[in-house]
């Protein structure tokens, strides 16, 4: 039995170890990088301040929604930044979060183009 608890005392740290190491960058959440993004930046400038999370591209014409994602187990809510971009420059972003899954990929969304700036909605409309 005593071996068996110095097992699972051995896991637990190595587990532990392993998720406070892990990144090794910036550590804050999608939302919170989203506060460096400002409007008319590169598509370029922008993937830098999301560099290590998860992100999509999808394109509308000459429009483009960038989204990235943070979260995941172990952390308690998933969160989600779609930046949207009118001829690779920022035009605007729209946020959301939810209860923390696995893995954050699986909350992203189709993007809905309803929910872009006006000026990209005019454009491919």
């Amino acid at each position: 039995m005593r071996s068996f608890s110095q097992c699972v005392l051995l896991l637990y740290v190595v587990l532990l170890t392993g998720c406070a190491s892990t990144g090794g960058g910036d550590s804050r959440s999608a939302i919170s990088r989203s506060q460096d993004i400002q409007s008319g930046m590169s598509y370029e400038a922008v993937l830098a301040v999301f560099k290590g999370l998860e992100t999509r591209r999808t394109f509308q014409g000459d429009a483009m929604a960038l989204q990235a994602c943070s979260g995941g187990f172990p952390k308690m809510r998933d969160e989600y930044v779609t930046v949207w971009f009118l001829g690779n420059r920022v035009s605007g972003l729209t946020s959301r979060s939810r209860p923390a899954d696995w893995s954050c990929v699986g909350g992203m969304r189709e993007v809905d183009w309803g929910q872009a700036p006006a000026d990209i909605r005019i454009k491919i409309d």
